[in-house]
C-alpha cells in the first residue's frame, strides 16, 4: 500500500498517524483534522497489520460511513479484504452479538417503544409512575457496567427488573443493553482472547463522548499495552446527559501503558479570531493555543435585539444579505449582495432551546427562506418515521407481532402487506423498499426526514437497524441540501457551516440554567468553532419567562469574548413588513 497520504500531513498529524503499535492519545481541537488523522491512521495501522482487523469505533453512522469511504480511498486493498470495519458502539455491539448469538440475537428497541413496554409493565404491576422519569433513571443506572443502581433505591431496582423481563418477553434489547451485553460477553475469558486474537488495532472517534460502560467495553476489548488510539478533545465534551464524561481522557493515560501523546495544533477550519475567542471563554488554561491556516478572519458580529420575534427576523434578513437575497422584494429593501455569495446549505442557525429554534423557523417561513431542522433527541418521537419502523421492523421478521399491532389500522390488513413487501425486499434496494413503505402508509416519500432517512440507508448499507440509524435526528438530515440548517447546539457537534448564527445568547439560556456550568462553557465552545467564515451572536433585551417578560443580559459567556474580536453592526433603518411568501413548501410543518 502506497504511504502518499503521509505528504499531506502536518507534522503533529504525521506523528499520529505513524506512532508505533501501542496506547495512543491524539488530543484533537475543532477542525486541527482529526478525522484526516484518523483516517490515515487507520489506512497506516491496515498496511502495519497481517491477517488482523482494524477497527475504529466512532459515535455517529453518518461519521463511520464519511471515514469508511475516506479510508476505502487510501487502503482499498484492505478494506475489499474485510481487514478494517468501521462502526459505532452500538453498531459495533449490536453485529458483535449476533455473530454470538445467532438467530437468537434480539431486536433493538427504540426509546419511544422501550418507553412503552416500560410504561405497560408498570400499569400491569398497578405502579402509578412517569414512564419518562423511570426510563431515564433506569437509563442512567445501565451508563455504568456493570449496571449500577444506588443501594438505597429498591423501587429503581424493582422497576429494572420489571422492565428487563419485559424486554425479553418482547425478544428486545435497549441501547444500553447493547453495550452490556457485549461486555458480558467479553468479561468470559475465551471470548475476548478470541476477540482480541482477530483485531490488530481499535481506535475510538470522539473519545470525550464515551460513557463509563463504553469505556468499560473498551477495556474489556483490549489489553493495557494493547494498540488502541484514542482521538479527541476534552473541551467537545457535551454529552454529560447520557454518561459521558471527558474524564476518561485523564483515566486512559492512567488504564493504559506508556501512553505516547500528541496534540494537533494547526486549525484549518476556523479563522484566528473564532479560535481566540472560543479558547478566552473555556479558559487559556483549559485549551491548548491553536494556530489558524486561514488567517486572522473577521470580528464575530454581535446583536442585541428588542424581543425574540425581532431577533429571529433579523437572522432571517441577515441570511437573505449572505446568500444574495432570495427575490425582487430582497433585492429592493437592498438586501441582496456581499463579498461573496453563499448558499442556504452553508448556513445554519444553532441554538439551545426548541423554542428559540421555531422562532427562528417561523421567521425564516415568512421570508421564504427554505430550511430543515435537527433538534429532536429522538427521530422515532415522529409519528410518519415511527410507522415506516415498524413496518420495516415487521417485513425483516422482528417482533413482527408487536410492530404489526401498533400500526394505524387492521392488523390483518398489515399482515397482507407486509407480505407483499417482503416479496418486493428481494428486488429493491433499502432505500427503495423505504419509498414502497412510505407510500403504503400514504406518507409523502419525499418528506425532508423520509428522504433523508432513504440518504441514510444507502450510505450505511451494514446497519439493517432502523432504530441504530435513527437513534439522533442529525444522522437523517439531509447534507448538501438548498436549505438552511436549523441546529440545536448539540446536535452541530462534528458539523462545519460557512456562516453560523447562536441564537438567543442571554443568560439563563446560554448557560441553561440549573445545568453543568463546565459542560454548558464547553457546549458554547463547540457553537462559536463550527463557522468557517462569518460567525453571528445575537440575543434579545427582553424575553418572556413563565408568562412574564423580564429584561435580558447577554451571556456570561460573551463577556468573556474580548472586544477587539468581535464587533456590533450598524441598526438599519425598520422596513415595512411584506406578505408572508409561499416558497417554504413540505420544510415546514
Amino acid at each position: 500500500m502506497s504511504n502518499e497520504y503521509l505528504d499531506n500531513l502536518n507534522d503533529a498529524q504525521k506523528k499520529a498517524v505513524t506512532a508505533p503499535a501501542g496506547p495512543l492519545l491524539v488530543q484533537a481541537g475543532p477542525g486541527t483534522g482529526k478525522t484526516r488523522v484518523l483516517t490515515c491512521r487507520i489506512a497506516h495501522q491496515s498496511g502495519c497489520s497481517e491477517g488482523g482487523r482494524v477497527l475504529a469505533i466512532t459515535f455517529t453512522n453518518k461519521a463511520a460511513s464519511e471515514i469508511a469511504e475516506r479510508v476505502k480511498s487510501l487502503a482499498s486493498d484492505a478494506v475489499g479484504a474485510g481487514r478494517v470495519q468501521v462502526a459505532t458502539f452500538h453498531g459495533w455491539a449490536l453485529g458483535f452479538l449476533k455473530e454470538f448469538y445467532g438467530d437468537k440475537v434480539r431486536e433493538v428497541a427504540g426509546e419511544a417503544d422501550a418507553r412503552s413496554i416500560l410504561a405497560g409493565v408498570l400499569k400491569d404491576a398497578g405502579i402509578r409512575a412517569n414512564a419518562r422519569h423511570i426510563q431515564s433513571a433506569i437509563s442512567r443506572a445501565k451508563e455504568h457496567y456493570p449496571v449500577r443502581v444506588p443501594e438505597e433505591d429498591a423501587e429503581l431496582e424493582r422497576y429494572l427488573d420489571l422492565y428487563s423481563a419485559a424486554l425479553e418477553h418482547y425478544g428486545m434489547w435497549d441501547f444500553d443493553d447493547l453495550i452490556i451485553e457485549a461486555a458480558r460477553l467479553l468479561e468470559q475469558p475465551d471470548i475476548a482472547q478470541a476477540f482480541r486474537s482477530g483485531i490488530s488495532a481499535v481506535l475510538v472517534d470522539e473519545f470525550q463522548d464515551v460513557s463509563p460502560a463504553q469505556y468499560a467495553l473498551l477495556r474489556l476489548m483490549t489489553t493495557p499495552t494493547g494498540n488502541v488510539t484514542v482521538i479527541g478533545d476534552f473541551n467537545q465534551a457535551i454529552y454529560g446527559f447520557r454518561g459521558a464524561s471527558p474524564e476518561f481522557i485523564k483515566k486512559f493515560r492512567q488504564d493504559y501503558k506508556n501512553v505516547v501523546e500528541v496534540t494537533l495544533d494547526r486549525a484549518y477550519r476556523c479563522p484566528q479570531i473564532f479560535l481566540d475567542a472560543a479558547r478566552r471563554v473555556v479558559g487559556e488554561a483549559m485549551a491548548p493555543a491553536l494556530v489558524s491556516e486561514k488567517g486572522r478572519g473577521s470580528e464575530i458580529i454581535f446583536k442585541a435585539h428588542k424581543n425574540p420575534g425581532d431577533e429571529a427576523r433579523w437572522i432571517a434578513i441577515e441570511i437573505e444579505k449572505n446568500v444574495g437575497g432570495l427575490s425582487f422584494d430582497s433585492m429592493n429593501a437592498g438586501r441582496a449582495g456581499g463579498d461573496e455569495m453563499r448558499s442556504l446549505g452553508d448556513v445554519a442557525v444553532l441554538f439551545r432551546t426548541r423554542r428559540i429554534g421555531d422562532l427562528v423557523a417561523q421567521a425564516l417561513f415568512e421570508e421564504g427562506i427554505p430550511f430543515q431542522v435537527s433538534a429532536m433527541p429522538d427521530p422515532l418521537e415522529q409519528p410518519e418515521l415511527q410507522n415506516i419502523y415498524r413496518l420495516w421492523e415487521a417485513v425483516k421478521g422482528r417482533a413482527a407481532d408487536f410492530h404489526l399491532s401498533r400500526l394505524p389500522g387492521p392488523r390483518k390488513f398489515w399482515v397482507s402487506r407486509g407480505n407483499l413487501l417482503k416479496s418486493a425486499a428481494a428486488r429493491l434496494s433499502p432505500a427503495e423498499l423505504l419509498k414502497e413503505m412510505a407510500k403504503m402508509l400514504e406518507i409523502d416519500p419525499e418528506l425532508p426526514e423520509i428522504a433523508g432517512l432513504a440518504d441514510a440507508l444507502e450510505k450505511n448499507p451494514q446497519v439493517e437497524s432502523l432504530s441504530l440509524l435513527m437513534r439522533n435526528e442529525v444522522e437523517i438530515i439531509r447534507s448538501r441540501t438548498e436549505a438552511v440548517s436549523l441546529l440545536s447546539l448539540h446536535a452541530s457537534k462534528g458539523l462545519e457551516f460557512p456562516i453560523v448564527f447562536i441564537a438567543g445568547c442571554d443568560e439563563g439560556i446560554i448557560p441553561w440554567k440549573g445545568s453543568s456550568l463546565d459542560e454548558e462553557t464547553r457546549l458554547f465552545y463547540v457553537g462559536l468553532t463550527r463557522a468557517s467564515e462569518r460567525l453571528y451572536l445575537t440575543y434579545p433585551r427582553k424575553r418572556p419567562v413563565n408568562g412574564t417578560v423580564k429584561s435580558r443580559k447577554p451571556s456570561r459567556f460573551i463577556k468573556r469574548i474580548p472586544d477587539e474580536l468581535r464587533k456590533t453592526p450598524d441598526t438599519a433603518k425598520r422596513r415595512v413588513r411584506r406578505p408572508m411568501k409561499r416558497l417554504q413548501k413540505s420544510l415546514f410543518g
